[in-house]
């Protein structure tokens, strides 16, 4: 069965939500120095749209479940990129950060029933269904800041208006075909039935619950690596902060990449021994990386650390949904929002232990967190075969 044309819009539409969130710690700087904020009032800016994201993507994603509500990916897009639009525009803080707060929601609002979707209309290939719609997260995320930047540069903080554009053309999109999603789902979800793919169509919450244990590991891996491979290039191997930041892009390209790979080896191999071989094969890299004082070679240990990291990614949201099938949009809105919650949420904790007992230390700490994660890789259940 070859990928219909609603994964690549699935992918087109993530994109488009993501897009703001990896925009809008590039327009704090400019924040700053034209709204006259403070740093922590600009961190609260990120602490609106991001807490409103995670928290509410959950039950957006029940209530989902309670029917067929394609319209909300529509209203999702629209409000993720008219809230950080109007950023720009508001004179006060409290604005900004009301406005902020709606492009969370815009974010919310999008990704359980775009992560539910995308799993329907990808069939047999689920694994590269799901890669794709991840894909377009991690160019959301890398394509924000770069259009941010060029924007603030030409036009000040009013630039944020750039980011409506986008969000209303893909807006009509989603509206224009949300009628023949509709009859291709339903299309879609009929063959499933026929060819066995529902099963008893019963949740198995168990099995659920060690799978998406393993998302939430991940995650606290994956924002460890963002916040300290950075700071380790200069807090430890004494690097320029341009080239700590320069890591992160090399790192994101690479994520983009693997996760499309491990979206396409999920579909032939299996999903759990993809999770399994991505958690397994990081421990040695991250063990080489923390023995190296070598630019170079440090640099290109990030390249399979990256790909480590990234290549279960679709294959662990793929088979968390596995185990809810009456329930696909509250996994998605589990793993896909309260999973990055929860990574945020340990960072402060990891850099406590940075502050006191350095960056290494807390390296270390991620490690053991790799270590875990190969653990619950072995106690993982098996998805459905088909």
């Amino acid at each position: 069965m070859k990928l219909s044309r609603y994964t690549y819009l699935m992918m087109t539409g993530h994109i488009c939500a993501d897009i703001t969130q990896g925009a809008l710690p590039a327009i704090l700087p400019f924040l700053i120095a034209e709204g006259n904020i403070t740093y922590t009032s600009a961190a609260g800016l990120v602490l609106a749209t991001s807490s409103v994201s995670s928290l509410l993507q959950p039950a957006f994603g029940y209530l989902g479940d309670r029917g067929s509500n394609q319209w909300l990916m529509a209203l999702g897009i629209f409000l993720a990129g008219t809230g950080f639009a109007i950023i720009g525009f508001m004179d006060s803080y409290w604005g900004m950060f009301a406005a902020a707060a709606v492009s969370g929601a815009g974010v919310a609002l999008f990704h359980p029933e775009g992560g539910k979707t995308a799993n329907l209309v990808a069939g047999e290939n689920k694994g590269m269904g799901m890669g794709l719609f991840g894909a377009g997260g991690n160019i959301g995320f890398t394509l924000g800041p770069m259009i941010a930047s060029v924007t603030m540069v030409s036009f000040g903080i009013k630039g944020t208006a750039f980011f409506f554009f986008p969000a209303i053309v893909v807006t009509v999109i989603f509206l224009m075909s949300i009628k023949t999603l509709k009859k291709f789902m339903h299309m879609t979800a009929s063959e499933n039935d026929k060819k066995g793919y529902s099963e008893d169509n019963e949740n198995n919450w168990s099995s659920f619950g060690r799978a998406v244990s393993i998302v939430f590991i991940r995650s606290i891996i994956n924002y460890g690596l963002l916040v300290f491979v950075p700071l380790y290039w200069v807090g430890i191997l004494g690097q320029s902060e341009a080239s700590g930041s320069i890591k992160l892009t090399i790192m994101s390209g690479v994520g983009v990449f693997a996760t499309l790979a491990g979206g396409k080896l999920a579909d032939k191999l299996g999903f759990v021994p993809v999770i399994r071989a991505g958690n397994i094969l990081m421990i040695p890299f991250l063990i080489l990386l923390l023995m190296t004082e070598n630019i170079l070679t440090a640099t290109l240990l990030l390249i399979p650390i990256a790909f480590c990291n990234s290549v279960p990614y679709s294959a662990m949201i793929a088979l968390s949904q596995s185990f809810l099938p009456k329930s696909v949009g509250l996994a998605s809105g589990i793993t896909l929002g309260l999973s990055v919650s929860i990574g945020g949420m340990v960072s402060p904790f990891m850099g406590k232990i940075a502050d006191i007992y350095g960056l290494t230390a807390a390296m270390y700490v991620l490690l053991g967190f790799a270590v875990v994660a190969v653990f619950i890789s072995f106690i993982l259940p098996k998805e459905k075969s088909s």
